[in-house]
């Protein structure tokens, strides 16, 4: 997963270098081996989704990629003990929008809303 940290090494990996160029050598990143698949992950990324691929769809001119996720790697501080959930609000992850270039950011973006139980609800407690 991509975060704010090593978000200019990640489009450093998207240029287009001679195949004989590392990308990850280039962007200044490095690689540790995966637990379930046989491509090592960023070692940088602070978590990973390891993937085997599932299916791709073709709808009109663009793809979608399905994976189906095998393994998941997080680094400790960024899991709550108490959940145990992933404290998604520290992570920082940034996604990305469309083709051209456009990302959007998680830090700061995060509204906490408690689920409340349907009696609450029932007694007005909205």
């Amino acid at each position: 997963m991509v975060t704010e940290d090593i978000f200019k090494p990640m489009n450093i990996c998207g240029i287009d270098f001679p195949s004989d160029v590392s990308e990850l050598e280039m962007a200044g990143l490095h690689t540790e081996p995966s637990a379930s698949v046989a491509v090592p992950r960023i070692k940088e990324a602070h978590a990973a989704l390891e993937c085997r691929l599932y299916k791709v769809l073709e709808p009109g001119r663009g793809r979608i990629v399905l994976g189906e996720v095998l393994a998941v790697y997080v680094e400790d501080r960024f899991i709550d003990p108490k959940g145990p959930y992933i404290l998604a609000e520290e992570l920082h992850v940034m996604g990305r929008m469309n083709g051209s270039g456009n990302y959007v950011r998680t830090h700061g973006a995060f509204e906490h809303l408690p689920r409340i139980s349907l009696e609450q609800w029932k007694q007005g407690g909205r």
